[in-house]
């Protein structure tokens, strides 16, 4: 059995034609690399253009991040981690803080199972 493609199903030589505004004739053909490439390009630009500023400071960042070495992408991993920590413990501290005040002004409530919390706590 010839398992040998046909050079008409060689997918590495494949053209096809330009699509959208670009065309101008039939005739012409595009690699379909370049259409894919082009059409990356395009997807691109209208992320950029919708995108918020913020966003592309964090894709800024990232692409930073990326040209690190090992070293300092572990060394930032582990600050990152740390700063992740003391966020939630303060977050912690802060829901604390504010059930305590609550229970001083009374306005928490008791319950005496734990279905009763459990539907309490599915109903807010």
């Amino acid at each position: 059995m010839n398992d040998e493609l046909k050079p008409e199903y060689d997918l590495k030589r494949l053209r096809v034609r330009k699509v959208g505004p670009a065309r101008k004739s039939f005739g012409e053909r595009t690699p379909l690399s370049d259409l894919k490439e082009a059409k990356t390009e395009r997807i691109l630009q209208t992320i950029s253009q919708r995108t918020h500023p913020m966003s592309q400071n964090f894709a800024q960042v990232v692409e930073n991040v990326k040209q690190l070495s090992f070293g300092e992408k572990e060394e930032l991993h582990k600050l990152l981690k740390k700063y992740l920590i003391e966020e939630r413990r303060r977050e912690i501290r802060e829901n604390a803080d504010a059930g305590l005040e609550e229970m001083r002004r009374g306005e928490t409530k008791s319950f005496s199972s734990v279905d009763e919390l459990m539907d309490s706590l599915s109903n807010d």
